[in-house]
């Protein structure tokens, strides 16, 4: 799969991705996603997520969030997630992004996705 960079900033890799959730979101979104293999899921934003009016899932059972130190994250778990027909450099796929608060960023591909 050939994965255009859309650049580099301070140590971090940003890949372009186009996007269309499930539900009655129907619009094709552009964002720039953070390559991340020190994050363990696929993540976006609850702020981005209701912006965009985004349908939410409710998780069976929630997810605890730590802090690259081991400490609980502030936002404290995840409870919901999205289900997102995303892609990248040509290849089209549905994917599980599992929603919780980014600050700066919309969009988080973790190790799963390398």
């Amino acid at each position: 799969m050939h994965v255009l960079v859309t650049h580099i900033d301070r140590k971090s890799i940003y890949i372009p991705i186009s996007f269309k959730a499930t539900g009655t979101f129907q619009t094709v979104e552009k964002e720039e996603a953070l390559a991340d293999t020190g994050a363990s899921g696929r993540i976006i934003d609850e702020t981005y997520t209701r912006k965009l009016q985004i349908p939410k899932i409710a998780l069976k059972q929630s997810i605890d969030v730590y802090n690259v130190d081991g400490t609980l994250n502030k936002k404290g778990t995840i409870t919901h997630y999205v289900r997102i027909l995303m892609t990248i450099g040509g290849r089209t796929k549905w994917e599980t992004f599992y929603c919780t608060g980014l600050g700066k960023q919309c969009i988080i591909l973790g190790l799963p996705w390398f």
